[in-house]
Order: C-alpha cells, then structure tokens, then sequence
C-alpha cells in the first residue's frame, strides 16, 4: 500500500465562497489513517521485498562477487521476510 506523503498544510487557500483547499498530498496529515496488523504486516513485507531486490541488482551490477555485507544483508531480510510470511499464515488458520 503506497502512502502518501504528509507535508504541511501551509498551501491551504480558500475559493471564493470561503471554502477551504487543501491540496490532495495534504490530506494524510488530516486523517488519520488505521493500518490492521495484516495490512502492517504486508506492508513490512513490501519494504523488505524492494530493500532485498534493490541489493540483489545492486550486486548483479558490479562485476565481482557480492561483498559479504551484501550477503549477510539478504540473508537477513531473507529472514524477515519468512518470519513476516509465517505470521500472515498463523493469523489466517481457522
């Protein structure tokens, strides 16, 4: 799920019959916005998925073997990202 950006208010204007503007990207810091823990969960997942894709094309790129801090880093969200996948399994047994 893609966030939209909060930001300050401070573009606001009102119209000509006195109502008041607010540009769409502000609309985040106007409502408050309740994520379920499986839409937190997914959303975690997704932020691990494009940190693991974007080390992986990062050490495709260069011409000699991955660092071991590249490695290790994917591992690791590697893991997470099983751990997230085990949890989103155990909430939606029966």
């Amino acid at each position: 799920m893609d966030r939209i950006p909060s930001s300050d208010v401070r573009e606001a204007r009102r119209t000509e019959n006195g109502l008041k503007v607010v540009p769409f990207r502000d609309l985040a810091s106007l409502v408050e916005i309740k994520l379920s823990k499986a839409d937190k969960l997914s959303e975690l997942r997704d932020q691990l998925l494009t940190r693991r894709r974007s080390i992986v094309t990062a050490a495709a790129e260069m011409s000699t073997t991955p660092s071991h801090s590249a490695i290790r880093q994917i591992a690791e969200i590697q893991i997470a990202i099983a751990a997230i996948e085990s949890v989103q399994d155990e909430d939606t047994l029966p």
